[in-house]
């Protein structure tokens, strides 16, 4: 069985919902099976899906890798690739159905604590101006779903503090993770603890949940006792030596600025997300005045 003139012209038109007849001649044709991209259609796992676009949006798995396997080692495609995955998923669903990032402008910023996090190996995934200009790209080959952050403006301490259900935030923090480091527990105190605690995100999500007084996770490392050596040069503590760095320095509001900028914020925005550091690094001096050791505390002027 071939790929019928129907079928070819249903794939050049663009069509981003073809029937199953076109999947089904395109995976003989090339002896693939297509079943897991049916939507509202036999998955080929024994489940009929209803053709509804509350539970297509359930229900859609989209898929990429190499074929036949391989692995990529550099991760510089990753954030390029988690988001066009989404674009694909949304624009499945409707031209109109937005790509939402919920990530606090926080981690999203990626404050550059130093300068060798300003460069090109620092994660922009959700940084507003990667965003803004992917935007662009996508709309001039006609895709229109806009790629929205709803939390950009707020701090992670913000988010959570704010967020409207807390209950569920409360059921939902034991089974997260913010850890960027959680492969590497060689060092660790307590190595069943879900996160290091000195890591970025670790420090973050721990200064964060200071914020409503949910505090009392079990970390492989606790930054605010005496655990952690930072007069030595072991590259495990290197988030934490640049943040209390950061603190340290006390920079201004114009200083803040001047290093967003040379991070790529757009200057219309600029106000609005010094502003957000100032209040992001606010959170982090509360949990080390509230619990940290003298000696942290020293470090960044608390006594």
């Amino acid at each position: 069985m071939g790929i019928s003139e129907g079928n070819l012209s249903e794939i050049e038109m663009g069509n981003s919902n073809p029937s199953a007849e076109t999947l089904a001649s395109i995976g003989i044709h090339y002896n693939v099976n297509l079943n897991w991209l049916l939507i509202g259609e036999n998955s080929g796992d024994g489940v009929t899906y209803e053709d509804d676009n509350d539970k297509r949006l359930i229900d859609l798995q989209v898929r990429a890798g190499q074929n036949p396997s391989g692995k990529e080692t550099t991760f510089r495609s990753r954030s390029i690739l988690f988001l066009a995955i989404g674009i694909y998923a949304a624009a499945s669903i409707g031209e109109d159905i937005p790509l939402l990032i919920p990530e606090n402008g926080t981690i999203a910023l990626n404050i550059p604590l130093t300068p060798s996090r300003r460069g090109t190996c620092s994660t922009r995934t959700a940084h507003p101006n990667y965003l803004r200009m992917l935007s662009h790209i996508i709309q001039s080959v006609r895709i229109c779903n806009p790629i929205l952050n709803p939390l950009g403006m707020k701090t992670k301490g913000e988010a959570i503090s704010q967020c409207k259900n807390q209950q569920v935030l409360q059921n939902a923090i034991p089974d997260s993770v913010s850890c960027g480091k959680s492969g590497h527990k060689s060092s660790w105190i307590r190595r069943d603890a879900k996160g290091c605690g000195r890591c970025v995100p670790c420090i973050f999500r721990r200064a964060s949940l200071h914020v409503i007084n949910a505090d009392t996770e079990i970390y492989g490392i606790d930054i605010c006792s005496d655990e952690i050596d930072l007069t030595g040069n072991k590259a495990s503590v290197n988030d934490l030596r640049a943040v209390l760095a950061f603190l340290g320095h006390n920079y201004n509001i114009e200083e803040i600025k001047r290093l967003l900028l040379s991070s790529g914020v757009p200057i219309e925005e600029i106000d609005e997300y010094s502003s957000l550091v100032i209040r992001a690094m606010a959170e982090v001096k509360e949990l080390i005045d509230d619990k940290g050791t003298t000696g942290i505390k020293r470090l960044i002027g608390l006594t």
